[in-house]
């Protein structure tokens, strides 16, 4: 059966909710598509929608659901966390599979005049239709999404569409441009979500010839009047089984073991070698390093994969090598110096517990210093002084190799510790995502050259969120060559050479995370890179807070920097002519230099910030360039220099102290501050403010709140929520 449209609906409106009509002529068994528009972060479903993707640009987040129509009402209401400018369409579509509707989909968030573009979907069975979803956040014209359908628009702000096309042949559908006549551009979103159809019953023909066995003929000829017919009967499509399967280190057994709770497999290796699509493997262990999983090297080349940690668990995986306490001597002509009774590989790092041994150019050296080791590479010995009788040591001695590379897409990681490696994860795959994953105790990455980071992302739609990463001076999380779209979210960071470091790709977006003694909290470089950076705190820097270099381009909304003083800026660095900063409500409070452009085509914007008790400079700009671009409605006070003649202080800029209610612990401005009101109303960054105007700076208040917080949370309306 084709799938067919029936009909579409819309909604656009001022509240905490978005109301969508069900459309005209749907029936039962009909599947429900939509798309909602908001400027919160959660959007609470009416019972029987499923979610399809929730993607965000900028302060913009954008939701699809689908639903099997069963008895429908005349609308559905969709609750959002906050009073803002909503908007959202509907559509029904009939002769979907009710059983699996969504066959597969994908998204490209922006934040750019560009026009929207609807991605490539690989489908894996034939005649879907591919449903283009967009909406931007500015932009009252018609579009068309040739050569899909367009089904329905919404022409006033914020647009919404939504076409369809019929992909007879499984495979690539293709991107579709959603072309504007008119408007600008802010945020957007395009989506592809590809509708499988409803499998249907084969008819049995004389003329449906297929291999049967021989001892059927006769019967049927006698059927259907032919002497040499070969009908087989026709079978349903075999269910994939998905299955959950338990590994523990201690007690599992990948040979007497089925992987079951009961008799666990003991390695990820044996799940691996039996993984389908869809399958869960669920890790038991603790913090004991008898229990922890040492394999590395792995591969999933299986979609869809879940690898997380069982109830009331804590797995740890480890990168090194265990020289246990046992197989320790003393090494004869030293008086502090024990050597490991088992050889040693190459050892990049070694750890006695949590302390990390340095590394000495001697045995004799190693003899003087405590807390330190000596590799002997002709001799494969390793020697360490530890002040004392060693006890368990751990060797990284193979870091250029991470622990798990997912080559297929959809893999999930979720409640898992990584120790004592320097690479944990690549993920070169679409749609991974990486939950509530602790990273420490790391080798730096300096000897290594350029792939280096805890998590190396090569692939689109990556998402990490709710991670705990400890450098070492290491990468936390590097975007290399193919990644897209890369989401980090909710995530700390700590000791980094620099903590999101995005060397490549577009669209990447990291938001609410907290960056603390990182040399970089996040690093934008290399040509045609982009990025968006949301209410993040960079703390005690030893560079930058947040840097853009190259012509790449950034974006930063409602971030603070403060600390020991980042020596080139608080949000960005352009050192490239054509590299481009945008700015709005961020805070730099006791940097060196509160914002630092070097660039001249005019393009870097810088409103609503503030610049306070900085050794250099407020706002900078390096007076070789002519053009640094637009900066105003901003303030600054107590800097050494509050304003440079190169970038003088513009016609609304003030020069006076903000009156934070207790900084740094807490950035909201106080009552009488000269801050509040006097901001620039800067489209889809300043939906919702109070007052006259925006306020300048971090959080949006009034002169009757006054009170606690702090920089992440705060006490007041957060912007971007």
């Amino acid at each position: 059966m084709a799938i067919a449209f029936v009909a579409a609906s819309s909604y656009r409106g001022g509240s905490e909710t978005v109301t969508l009509s069900v459309p005209t002529g749907t029936a039962d068994d009909d599947v429900l598509v939509a798309l909602i528009y908001a400027h919160t972060e959660t959007c609470t479903t009416p019972t029987g929608w499923t979610l399809i993707q929730h993607t965000t640009s900028g302060s913009i987040h954008f939701y699809t659901f689908y639903r099997v129509a069963a008895s429908e009402p005349v609308s559905y209401v969709f609750t959002l966390s906050a009073w803002q400018t909503h908007s959202g369409v509907m559509a029904a579509y009939r002769g979907v599979d009710t059983a699996a509707p969504v066959n597969v989909f994908g998204s490209t968030p922006g934040a750019d005049a560009n026009d929207p573009v609807s991605p490539s979907v690989t489908t894996t069975v034939d005649n879907c239709v591919i449903v283009r979803a967009g909406a931007i956040n500015e932009g009252e014209a018609s579009w068309t999404a040739t050569p899909a359908t367009d089904r329905i628009t919404q022409l006033v702000v914020p647009a919404d569409i939504l076409a369809d096309e019929l992909l007879a042949t499984a495979g690539n559908s293709g991107a579709r441009t959603l072309n504007r006549s008119g408007g600008s551009v802010t945020y957007y979103c395009a989506f592809s979500v590809a509708l499988a159809p409803a499998v249907s019953g084969a008819t049995l023909t004389p003329a449906a010839v297929v291999l049967a066995p021989t001892f059927l003929a006769p019967q049927l000829n006698r059927i259907v009047g032919q002497a040499a017919l070969a009908l087989a009967p026709t079978f349903p499509a075999p269910t994939v089984k998905v299955t959950i399967y338990y590994l523990d280190w201690v007690s599992g057994n990948d040979t007497t073991g089925d992987g079951s709770s009961a008799a666990p497999w003991q390695t990820m290796t044996k799940f691996l070698s039996v993984a389908q699509s869809g399958d869960t493997c669920k890790l038991r262990g603790s913090d004991v390093s008898a229990e922890w999983y040492r394999e590395r090297a792995l591969t999933i080349s299986v979609t869809n994969v879940t690898i997380e940690a069982d109830t009331g668990h804590t797995p740890v995986i480890v990168g090194s090598t265990l020289h246990a306490a046992a197989g320790w001597s003393k090494t004869g002509g030293y008086t502090n110096v024990y050597e490991s009774a088992d050889t040693a590989p190459v050892c990049w790092a070694v750890w006695d517990g949590t302390t990390k041994l340095s590394l000495a150019a001697s045995l004799a050296a190693c003899d003087a210093a405590p807390d330190s080791y000596y590799f002997d590479a002709a001799g494969d010995k390793l020697y360490i002084n530890v002040g004392g009788v060693p006890g368990d040591i751990e060797a990284a001695d193979d870091a250029n190799t991470p622990t798990l590379t997912a080559s297929a897409s959809g893999l999930t990681l979720g409640g898992l510790e990584y120790r004592y490696m320097m690479r944990a994860l690549y993920l070169d795959a679409a749609g991974c995502t990486v939950a509530n994953c602790t990273y420490s105790l790391w080798v730096a990455y300096t000897p290594y050259g350029g792939d280096y980071g805890i998590i190396f992302v090569r692939a689109a739609g990556a998402v990490v969120d709710t991670c705990d990463l400890t450098g070492n001076s290491n990468v936390g999380i590097l975007a290399g060559a193919g990644a897209e779209t890369l989401m980090v979210t909710d995530s700390v960071f700590l000791a980094c050479v620099w903590g999101v470091e995005l060397a490549a790709g577009s669209n990447h977006i990291v938001r609410d995370c907290t960056f603390t003694s990182c040399a970089d909290a996040v690093n934008v470089e290399v040509n045609a890179v982009s990025a968006t950076v949301t209410r993040c705190v960079a703390i005690n820097g030893s560079h930058s807070g947040f840097r853009v270099a190259g012509s790449a381009t950034l974006m930063c909304l409602y971030c603070v920097v403060y600390g020991v003083a980042p020596s080139a800026g608080m949000w960005g660095y352009v050192n490239d002519p054509t590299g481009i900063l945008y700015c709005y409500h961020c805070i730099a409070y006791g940097v060196t230099s509160g914002c630092w452009i070097c660039q001249s085509d005019g393009d870097s914007t810088v409103e609503n910030c503030i610049a306070m008790n900085g050794a250099a400079y407020g706002f900078y700009a390096n007076p070789a360039y002519a053009n640094p671009g637009t900066r105003d409605y901003n303030c600054a006070y107590g800097n050494v220099n509050n304003y440079v003649l190169g970038w003088p202080q513009g016609a609304h800029e003030i020069v006076g102290d903000p009156l934070f209610v207790s900084p740094p612990a807490d950035f909201v401005l106080s009552s009488g501050s000269p801050c509040i009101d006097t901001g620039v109303n800067v489209a889809g960054v300043d939906d919702g403010f109070l007052g006259t105007a925006p306020d300048i700076g971090r959080w949006e208040t009034s002169p009757a709140v006054s009170g606690g917080g702090g920089p992440v949370i705060g006490s007041r309306i957060v912007r971007g929520e």
